[in-house]
């Protein structure tokens, strides 16, 4: 119980890392470097300084960034990539959450009337390693992912501060959810009133 615990504290903290990161840092220069973004006269793609200022980032930061370092700062800053690390966070910490709960509740199973009790479908799901809670989690990504792109061409343009929150707010509780417990998120869509063994 105290490696679920502890990979759940650590969990946290890296998800706020990368909440505040996502929101607060600007994604375009770590992908200037990456991608070429210009084209020259003579047709060559440009890179690094030259595509940097045709994206709108500094010539200086980016002659001093290594393609490696660009990859790391376009996974952990770019609003799609970001977010999905984001969701599959959320699973983890609701498999460690789901985890430690259960296993300090299991032995008052037998004492709880049956109306409460766990059933066996849940008491899997709340005793699952949490790295299958994570796994589970990223299916919440690919949904809305997939969605997404059927309704519209360019859904990561130019996203905004809040546009930000409410997405990455969204499909963490929606992870956080499936990572616990997939059953209450059964509940939820069905809209069936919240019960233990019914």
């Amino acid at each position: 119980m105290r490696w679920q615990m502890a990979a759940g504290i650590v969990s946290l903290l890296v998800w706020f890392g990368l909440f505040a990161a996502g929101m607060t840092i600007d994604s375009a220069p770590y992908r200037a470097v990456l991608a070429p973004s210009a084209v020259t006269e003579g047709g060559a793609p440009q890179h690094g300084a030259v595509a940097a200022s045709a994206a709108g980032g500094s010539p200086e930061v980016t002659t001093r960034m290594s393609a490696w370092r660009a990859f790391v700062g376009t996974m952990a800053f770019y609003t799609p990539l970001n977010v999905a690390l984001l969701t599959i966070l959320a699973g983890l910490i609701g498999g460690c959450a789901s985890s430690v709960t259960y296993m300090r509740t299991r032995g008052a199973a037998a004492t709880l009337p049956s109306e409460i009790r766990i059933t066996d479908a849940r008491a899997i799901f709340l005793s699952e390693n949490p790295v299958g809670s994570m796994l589970r989690s990223l299916l919440v990504y690919l949904a809305f992912i997939a969605g997404v792109f059927i309704t519209t061409n360019d859904p990561f343009g130019d996203p905004t501060p809040d546009q930000y929150v409410r997405l990455a707010g969204t499909l963490s509780f929606f992870s956080f959810v499936v990572g616990y417990d997939p059953t209450r998120f059964q509940d939820i869509l069905s809209l069936k009133p919240r019960g233990g063994g019914k």
